[in-house]
């Protein structure tokens, strides 16, 4: 008889228990110690910014395009760190995120101790623990990491709630099935596949205490379906820059999600390919003991299997009219997509979940040491503007993609958070063409760029860029993890670069 209760989280035995925590701690180091290493971003800067508004404006800010989750918790966060005056260093913008990404390995630990047993379970925890993506979206200001965590945890609730009915895990339910749609609205694909799991035991005894839980995560979410409505052409144009995905693209973002999958879900065909042929004129005692185990164990197997087909096909087949189909938003499938071959390898025999485990390791944990190396971001950008930076005879540009009233301040806030102090700062509206009065400025201009090509409207205006030399190699930007420093040439008269 399964165990019943909340309480099915906790390890059965004293080596579960030692693994759990120490995975759990190993997954702590991986992301706090790295918290401020890297610059911010434009989506952290939008945290940052709508962390120190005034909460219903900070509700209502356009640009904005995510749900409040995260905003809240790091305007908490400030709060209690008495930072909200002053631009907050890095990593206190980011511990939410840290510590929802380690907290998702205990999760997903009870995720795969339920769908394969105690050895899944620690090798599901281990492989998230290492995932490289996981641990880079830990270390981001924004809420990834938190719908990853709410997801797994609302998914394991769900299979505990149609398990038993009870009043307690209908509760809990409901509480992390809305806080993942008020992480990110994506969540939506996952409480999908909770539905259609559902659906063929829609006859059991406690059936409407399911139904009653969706019903009451459906009100909760109505603020956020009629923000949608009312931001609705704000939202599409803040996603403009997402291009129609290709077969290819589908590929390579699954890919992504976990790098290991692939190699895991091919050893765990072999797997089951081999075990079905040794074990061919027999019949094994303890198979027969273990069948209704395995039949509740592939029943649960089902559940990840919608959830790894709504959170990643359903965003592909979403795509093919409204392009969303970009890593983060497809992350909520790493989970299922790393226990599933665990799984599926489980039946074939314990050795072959750990040939997946170290196979798993092997690609993902070179990955996760190399992101220790903190790239280039606008932060370095900036520091080189002040250090080389002339101010009687430079310019500093800011480079603005947007149209909008909101995406215009949004796309500005990089400079609010690292100031240029050694420069004058002007702004650029890429969309205005080259007419912009920026551009027939004398001085020599230092063009940051995020998105858009500055370059065809340097060429219309007739100005010079100058090259770079970066370790011999001659580059025409500077690049800064996204963002791009373009240098052009002063003019030395009116249309003729110096």
């Amino acid at each position: 008889m399964a165990a019943t209760g909340l309480n099915v989280l906790r390890p059965r035995n004293p080596f579960e228990v030692f693994c759990l925590y120490a995975l759990t701690f190993c997954a702590a180091a991986a992301r706090l110690p790295a918290l401020g290493e890297r610059s911010l971003w434009l989506d952290e800067f939008s945290t940052w910014h709508v962390a120190r508004l005034p909460l219903w404006q900070s509700l209502t800010w356009e640009a904005e395009l995510t749900p409040p989750l995260y905003q809240l918790c790091v305007r908490a966060v400030l709060t209690l760190a008495n930072a909200a005056d002053d631009p907050a260093p890095e990593w206190l913008l980011r511990l939410p995120a840290a510590l929802a990404g380690t907290a998702l390995v205990p999760v997903v630990y009870a995720l795969g101790r339920r769908l394969g047993g105690p050895l899944v379970g620690v090798s599901a925890a281990v492989l998230v623990g290492v995932h490289p993506l996981l641990v880079e979206y830990s270390r981001e200001a924004r809420p990834y990491a938190f719908l990853l965590l709410f997801c797994a945890l609302a998914t394991w609730l769900w299979e505990r709630l149609v398990h038993t009915g009870s009043r307690g895990a209908a509760a809990a339910y409901v509480a992390a099935a809305t806080l993942a749609l008020y992480s990110h609205t994506l969540a939506a694909l996952t409480l999908a596949a909770h539905l259609a799991w559902w659906l063929p035991r829609r006859k059991q005894p406690g059936a409407p205490r399911c139904l009653a839980a969706l019903a009451v995560v459906g009100l909760l979410a109505t603020p956020l379906l009629v923000r949608a409505y009312v931001f609705r052409d704000a939202t599409a144009a803040g996603l403009a820059w997402i291009a129609p995905p290709s077969l290819a693209d589908a590929g390579r973002v699954f890919m992504a999600i976990n790098p290991a999958s692939g190699a895991l879900w091919l050893l765990a065909g072999i797997a089951i390919a081999a075990a079905s042929i040794l074990r061919q004129g027999r019949t094994s005692k303890r198979v027969e003991v273990l069948a209704e185990t395995r039949r509740e164990q592939a029943r649960r197997a089902a559940l990840h299997g919608l959830w790894l087909a709504t959170a990643f096909g359903g965003l592909a087949l979403i795509s093919l009219l409204r392009p969303l189909l970009v890593v983060r938003f497809a992350l909520p499938a790493a989970v299922p997509a790393a226990l599933l071959p665990l799984w599926a390898a489980g039946r074939a025999g314990r050795a072959w979940v750990l040939v997946l485990l170290v196979a798993g390791m092997a690609l993902d944990l070179p990955a996760v040491l190399r992101q220790r190396e903190a790239p280039l971001g606008l932060r370095e950008l900036v520091d080189h503007l002040n250090r080389y930076g002339a101010p009687e005879t430079d310019l500093a540009v800011l480079c603005v993609w947007g149209a909008r009233p909101a995406q215009i301040e949004y796309e500005r806030l990089g400079l609010d958070y690292y100031r240029v102090r050694a420069l004058p700062t002007e702004t650029l509206l890429l969309r205005h063409g080259p007419d912009a009065p920026v551009l027939a400025d004398p001085r020599r201009l230092w063009l940051i760029v995020f998105q858009g090509d500055p370059e065809p409207l340097l060429e219309q205006a007739g100005r010079e860029i100058e090259c770079f030399d970066v370790d011999g190699y001659v580059l025409r930007a500077l690049p800064c993890g996204p963002y791009r420093l373009i240098r052009v040439a002063p003019l030395t008269r009116a249309g003729d670069p110096g």
